[in-house]
Protein backbone atom coordinates (compact mmCIF):
# COMPACT_ATOMS: atom_id res chain seq x y z
CA UNK A 1 0.00 0.00 0.00
CA UNK A 2 1.58 3.62 -0.93
CA UNK A 3 2.26 5.58 1.70
CA UNK A 4 -0.50 8.90 2.11
CA UNK A 5 -0.34 11.91 0.09
CA UNK A 6 0.49 14.25 2.89
CA UNK A 7 -0.66 17.27 2.72
CA UNK A 8 -0.11 20.97 5.18
CA UNK A 9 -3.28 22.82 6.16
CA UNK A 10 -4.25 25.32 8.82
CA UNK A 11 -5.42 24.28 12.10
CA UNK A 12 -9.03 25.02 11.25
CA UNK A 13 -9.15 23.15 8.13
CA UNK A 14 -7.88 20.14 9.90
CA UNK A 15 -10.73 20.68 12.22
CA UNK A 16 -13.09 21.58 9.93
CA UNK A 17 -12.11 18.37 7.66
CA UNK A 18 -10.28 16.20 9.86
CA UNK A 19 -7.15 14.53 9.31
CA UNK A 20 -7.63 11.75 6.61
CA UNK A 21 -10.80 12.64 4.23
CA UNK A 22 -9.74 9.62 2.38
CA UNK A 23 -7.50 6.95 2.90
CA UNK A 24 -4.63 7.79 0.69
CA UNK A 25 -4.69 11.97 2.19
CA UNK A 26 -3.34 12.87 5.75
CA UNK A 27 -3.88 16.35 6.13
CA UNK A 28 -1.31 18.17 9.03
CA UNK A 29 -0.86 21.30 10.50
CA UNK A 30 1.59 23.36 9.13
CA UNK A 31 5.23 22.27 10.86
CA UNK A 32 4.69 18.87 12.12
CA UNK A 33 6.02 17.18 9.32
CA UNK A 34 9.00 18.96 7.76
CA UNK A 35 8.68 16.55 5.00
CA UNK A 36 5.44 18.06 3.53
CA UNK A 37 6.04 19.65 0.66
CA UNK A 38 2.28 20.04 0.06
CA UNK A 39 -0.20 23.12 1.29
CA UNK A 40 -3.80 23.08 0.98
CA UNK A 41 -5.14 26.77 1.27
CA UNK A 42 -8.79 26.78 1.80
CA UNK A 43 -11.05 29.54 1.15
CA UNK A 44 -11.85 30.84 4.24
CA UNK A 45 -7.50 30.78 5.51
CA UNK A 46 -6.45 34.67 5.62
CA UNK A 47 -3.80 35.71 2.59
CA UNK A 48 -0.99 36.45 5.76
CA UNK A 49 -1.21 32.94 7.07
CA UNK A 50 -0.52 31.68 3.34
CA UNK A 51 2.50 33.52 3.48
CA UNK A 52 3.47 32.41 6.26
CA UNK A 53 3.17 29.07 5.73
CA UNK A 54 5.03 29.53 2.22
CA UNK A 55 7.95 30.84 4.38
CA UNK A 56 7.73 27.74 6.78
CA UNK A 57 7.96 25.14 4.09
CA UNK A 58 11.19 24.84 2.10
CA UNK A 59 10.72 21.73 0.63
CA UNK A 60 7.07 23.18 -0.80
CA UNK A 61 6.27 21.97 -4.35
CA UNK A 62 3.04 22.78 -4.83
CA UNK A 63 0.14 25.04 -3.19
CA UNK A 64 -3.61 24.67 -4.18
CA UNK A 65 -6.01 27.53 -2.95
CA UNK A 66 -9.73 27.38 -2.81
CA UNK A 67 -10.20 30.67 -4.29
CA UNK A 68 -10.37 31.52 -7.94
CA UNK A 69 -7.82 34.79 -7.39
CA UNK A 70 -4.33 33.81 -6.54
CA UNK A 71 -3.10 38.07 -6.87
CA UNK A 72 -2.78 38.29 -3.25
CA UNK A 73 -0.56 34.97 -2.84
CA UNK A 74 2.96 35.11 -2.56
CA UNK A 75 3.37 34.37 -6.25
CA UNK A 76 7.17 36.47 -7.00
CA UNK A 77 8.63 33.75 -4.08
CA UNK A 78 6.36 30.92 -5.55
CA UNK A 79 7.74 31.21 -8.72
CA UNK A 80 11.51 32.15 -7.74
CA UNK A 81 11.14 27.98 -6.38
CA UNK A 82 9.20 26.97 -9.01
CA UNK A 83 6.12 25.77 -6.55
CA UNK A 84 3.28 24.88 -8.28
CA UNK A 85 0.16 26.81 -7.47
CA UNK A 86 -2.98 25.82 -8.81
CA UNK A 87 -6.66 27.51 -7.85
CA UNK A 88 -9.89 27.03 -7.67
CA UNK A 89 -11.18 28.01 -11.04
CA UNK A 90 -14.51 26.23 -12.14
CA UNK A 91 -15.71 25.82 -8.86
CA UNK A 92 -17.11 28.72 -7.44
CA UNK A 93 -18.82 29.39 -11.21
CA UNK A 94 -22.20 28.76 -10.62
CA UNK A 95 -22.38 30.36 -7.27
CA UNK A 96 -20.30 34.14 -8.61
CA UNK A 97 -22.08 33.74 -12.28
CA UNK A 98 -26.30 33.50 -10.21
CA UNK A 99 -25.29 36.27 -8.14
CA UNK A 100 -24.12 38.95 -10.69
CA UNK A 101 -27.61 37.53 -12.26
CA UNK A 102 -29.33 38.29 -9.06
CA UNK A 103 -27.46 41.77 -8.88
CA UNK A 104 -28.43 42.57 -11.80
CA UNK A 105 -31.89 41.86 -11.65
CA UNK A 106 -31.58 43.80 -7.75
CA UNK A 107 -30.90 46.49 -9.83
CA UNK A 108 -33.21 46.85 -12.91
CA UNK A 109 -36.35 45.64 -10.49
CA UNK A 110 -35.01 48.43 -7.89
CA UNK A 111 -35.16 45.50 -5.65
CA UNK A 112 -33.07 47.42 -3.16
CA UNK A 113 -35.51 50.40 -3.14
CA UNK A 114 -38.51 48.11 -2.32
CA UNK A 115 -36.71 46.42 0.80
CA UNK A 116 -35.79 49.82 2.32
CA UNK A 117 -39.54 51.05 1.66
CA UNK A 118 -40.55 48.03 3.39
CA UNK A 119 -38.68 48.05 6.30
CA UNK A 120 -40.09 51.34 6.73
CA UNK A 121 -43.61 50.38 6.02
CA UNK A 122 -44.25 52.10 3.43
CA UNK A 123 -46.24 51.71 0.45
CA UNK A 124 -45.06 52.96 -2.17
CA UNK A 125 -46.11 53.04 -6.17
CA UNK A 126 -43.62 54.85 -7.84
CA UNK A 127 -40.95 52.03 -8.58
CA UNK A 128 -40.51 51.71 -12.00
CA UNK A 129 -38.59 48.80 -12.95
CA UNK A 130 -36.60 47.81 -16.09
CA UNK A 131 -36.99 44.40 -18.09
CA UNK A 132 -33.75 42.77 -19.09
CA UNK A 133 -35.14 41.15 -22.00
CA UNK A 134 -33.57 42.72 -25.09
CA UNK A 135 -31.30 45.03 -22.82
CA UNK A 136 -27.58 44.80 -23.45
CA UNK A 137 -24.99 43.23 -20.83
CA UNK A 138 -21.06 43.83 -21.42
CA UNK A 139 -18.99 41.25 -19.68
CA UNK A 140 -15.46 41.87 -19.05
CA UNK A 141 -13.72 38.66 -18.41
CA UNK A 142 -15.28 36.03 -20.33
CA UNK A 143 -13.56 32.98 -18.21
CA UNK A 144 -15.81 30.54 -16.47
CA UNK A 145 -17.70 32.21 -14.38
CA UNK A 146 -18.54 35.34 -17.64
CA UNK A 147 -19.84 32.45 -19.66
CA UNK A 148 -21.99 31.10 -17.42
CA UNK A 149 -23.28 34.36 -17.02
CA UNK A 150 -23.64 35.09 -20.39
CA UNK A 151 -25.49 32.12 -20.95
CA UNK A 152 -28.10 33.00 -18.09
CA UNK A 153 -28.46 36.16 -19.84
CA UNK A 154 -29.26 34.85 -23.03
CA UNK A 155 -31.85 32.25 -21.28
CA UNK A 156 -33.70 35.83 -20.69
CA UNK A 157 -33.08 37.67 -23.80
CA UNK A 158 -30.26 39.73 -23.21
CA UNK A 159 -27.71 40.55 -25.75
CA UNK A 160 -24.29 39.89 -24.38
CA UNK A 161 -21.26 41.38 -25.43
CA UNK A 162 -17.71 39.91 -24.31
CA UNK A 163 -14.60 41.18 -23.69
CA UNK A 164 -11.42 39.18 -22.61
CA UNK A 165 -7.29 38.69 -23.34
CA UNK A 166 -8.68 37.22 -26.51
CA UNK A 167 -11.75 37.22 -28.86
CA UNK A 168 -14.19 34.79 -27.27
CA UNK A 169 -15.91 32.33 -29.73
CA UNK A 170 -19.28 31.84 -27.63
CA UNK A 171 -22.76 30.93 -28.32
CA UNK A 172 -24.11 32.58 -25.87
CA UNK A 173 -22.17 36.37 -27.01
CA UNK A 174 -23.71 38.54 -29.31
CA UNK A 175 -20.48 40.03 -29.80
CA UNK A 176 -16.98 39.26 -28.86
CA UNK A 177 -14.30 41.87 -28.50
CA UNK A 178 -10.49 41.10 -27.01
CA UNK A 179 -9.43 43.72 -25.08
CA UNK A 180 -7.48 45.48 -27.50
CA UNK A 181 -10.48 46.00 -29.87
CA UNK A 182 -12.22 49.11 -29.76
CA UNK A 183 -15.33 47.95 -27.30
CA UNK A 184 -15.19 50.99 -25.35
CA UNK A 185 -17.16 52.41 -28.31
CA UNK A 186 -20.18 49.93 -26.81
CA UNK A 187 -20.37 51.24 -23.72
CA UNK A 188 -23.21 53.91 -24.75
CA UNK A 189 -25.65 50.95 -25.29
CA UNK A 190 -25.29 48.65 -22.74
CA UNK A 191 -27.71 48.73 -19.37
CA UNK A 192 -25.53 46.58 -17.35
CA UNK A 193 -21.40 46.35 -17.09
CA UNK A 194 -20.15 43.13 -15.34
CA UNK A 195 -16.66 43.24 -14.24
CA UNK A 196 -15.55 39.14 -14.04
CA UNK A 197 -11.83 40.02 -14.35
CA UNK A 198 -8.53 38.96 -12.67
CA UNK A 199 -6.27 41.36 -11.29
CA UNK A 200 -3.10 41.94 -13.26
CA UNK A 201 -1.18 44.95 -14.30
CA UNK A 202 -2.86 45.36 -17.21
CA UNK A 203 -6.67 44.70 -15.42
CA UNK A 204 -5.51 47.11 -12.69
CA UNK A 205 -8.05 50.58 -12.25
CA UNK A 206 -9.14 49.46 -15.76
CA UNK A 207 -12.35 50.43 -15.06
CA UNK A 208 -11.79 54.18 -14.62
CA UNK A 209 -13.21 57.39 -15.09
CA UNK A 210 -12.91 57.45 -19.08
CA UNK A 211 -14.86 53.90 -18.92
CA UNK A 212 -17.45 55.03 -16.65
CA UNK A 213 -18.22 58.41 -18.38
CA UNK A 214 -19.16 55.94 -21.44
CA UNK A 215 -22.04 54.58 -20.29
CA UNK A 216 -25.38 55.48 -20.18
CA UNK A 217 -27.04 57.55 -16.59
CA UNK A 218 -29.13 54.97 -16.20
CA UNK A 219 -26.43 52.08 -16.71
CA UNK A 220 -25.40 49.60 -13.39
CA UNK A 221 -21.64 48.30 -12.76
CA UNK A 222 -21.69 44.68 -10.92
CA UNK A 223 -18.44 43.66 -9.69
CA UNK A 224 -17.65 40.38 -9.06
CA UNK A 225 -14.07 40.91 -10.13
CA UNK A 226 -11.35 41.82 -8.13
CA UNK A 227 -11.86 45.10 -6.32
CA UNK A 228 -8.48 46.81 -7.52
CA UNK A 229 -9.89 46.58 -11.31
CA UNK A 230 -11.98 49.27 -10.52
CA UNK A 231 -10.85 53.55 -9.82
CA UNK A 232 -13.26 53.72 -6.87
CA UNK A 233 -13.33 57.14 -6.67
CA UNK A 234 -14.36 57.94 -10.26
CA UNK A 235 -17.13 55.48 -9.27
CA UNK A 236 -18.39 58.02 -6.36
CA UNK A 237 -17.55 60.85 -8.67
CA UNK A 238 -20.19 59.29 -11.66
CA UNK A 239 -23.00 57.82 -9.03
CA UNK A 240 -23.05 61.32 -7.24
CA UNK A 241 -23.08 63.45 -10.23
CA UNK A 242 -26.13 60.98 -11.57
CA UNK A 243 -23.55 60.06 -14.12
CA UNK A 244 -24.69 56.18 -13.30
CA UNK A 245 -27.61 54.28 -12.38
CA UNK A 246 -25.37 52.55 -9.61
CA UNK A 247 -22.76 49.77 -8.78
CA UNK A 248 -23.54 46.57 -7.06
CA UNK A 249 -19.75 45.87 -5.68
CA UNK A 250 -19.04 41.92 -4.34
CA UNK A 251 -15.52 43.01 -4.02
CA UNK A 252 -13.83 46.39 -3.03
CA UNK A 253 -9.88 47.66 -3.06
CA UNK A 254 -9.86 47.59 0.44
CA UNK A 255 -11.66 44.99 2.25
CA UNK A 256 -12.99 45.20 5.17
CA UNK A 257 -14.15 48.33 3.76
CA UNK A 258 -13.05 51.03 5.76
CA UNK A 259 -16.10 53.41 7.31
CA UNK A 260 -14.49 56.70 5.79
CA UNK A 261 -14.63 55.31 2.26
CA UNK A 262 -17.07 57.49 0.56
CA UNK A 263 -18.87 54.03 -1.41
CA UNK A 264 -20.99 53.99 2.31
CA UNK A 265 -23.81 56.32 2.32
CA UNK A 266 -24.63 56.20 -1.12
CA UNK A 267 -28.29 54.25 -2.11
CA UNK A 268 -27.65 53.31 -5.24
CA UNK A 269 -23.66 51.73 -4.17
CA UNK A 270 -24.38 48.28 -2.40
CA UNK A 271 -21.49 46.74 -0.82
CA UNK A 272 -22.06 42.85 -0.42
CA UNK A 273 -19.14 42.40 1.38
CA UNK A 274 -17.21 39.53 -0.88
CA UNK A 275 -19.88 36.92 -0.26
CA UNK A 276 -20.70 35.81 -4.00
CA UNK A 277 -18.62 32.72 -3.67
CA UNK A 278 -20.44 31.32 -0.56
CA UNK A 279 -23.60 29.16 -0.72
CA UNK A 280 -24.53 26.09 0.81
CA UNK A 281 -22.27 24.24 -1.44
CA UNK A 282 -18.70 25.71 -1.86
CA UNK A 283 -16.87 23.87 0.93
CA UNK A 284 -18.22 20.73 -0.91
CA UNK A 285 -17.12 21.98 -4.58
CA UNK A 286 -13.86 23.48 -3.95
CA UNK A 287 -13.03 19.91 -1.32
CA UNK A 288 -14.16 17.94 -3.95
CA UNK A 289 -11.87 19.60 -6.55
CA UNK A 290 -8.85 19.71 -4.17
CA UNK A 291 -8.82 15.99 -3.56
CA UNK A 292 -9.00 15.36 -7.82
CA UNK A 293 -5.81 17.31 -8.36
CA UNK A 294 -4.66 15.75 -5.27
CA UNK A 295 -5.10 12.22 -6.79
CA UNK A 296 -3.51 13.22 -9.97
CA UNK A 297 -0.80 14.69 -8.39
CA UNK A 298 0.09 11.36 -5.82
CA UNK A 299 0.38 9.72 -9.36
CA UNK A 300 3.01 11.95 -10.84
CA UNK A 301 0.01 13.38 -13.45
CA UNK A 302 -0.21 16.86 -14.82
CA UNK A 303 -2.32 19.47 -12.69
CA UNK A 304 -5.43 20.77 -14.58
CA UNK A 305 -5.89 24.11 -12.40
CA UNK A 306 -2.78 25.53 -12.77
CA UNK A 307 -1.61 29.30 -12.58
CA UNK A 308 0.13 30.97 -15.03
CA UNK A 309 2.91 33.16 -13.31
CA UNK A 310 3.00 35.09 -16.65
CA UNK A 311 -0.54 36.20 -16.80
CA UNK A 312 -0.61 35.88 -12.86
CA UNK A 313 -4.71 33.58 -13.00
Amino acid sequence: MRTPLLVAVSQQTLNDVGAAPTSWLRLAPIGEDPAANVLWRRQSDRTAWVAEAVSRMPRLAWLHTDTAGVDRLPLHELCARSVIVTNARGAHTPAVSEWALGAMLLAAKRLHETVRHSDRHQWTLDLTGQQLADRIVLILGVGSIGTALARACCGLGMQVIGVSRRRQESPYLTRSFSQDDPWLEELHRVGFLVNCLPLTERTRMLINARVLGKLSSDAWLINVGRGETVDEDALVEAVMAGALGGAILDTVRTEPLPAWSRLWGNSNVIIASHRSSFTDQTAARTQALFISEAERYRRGESLVNVVDFSQGY
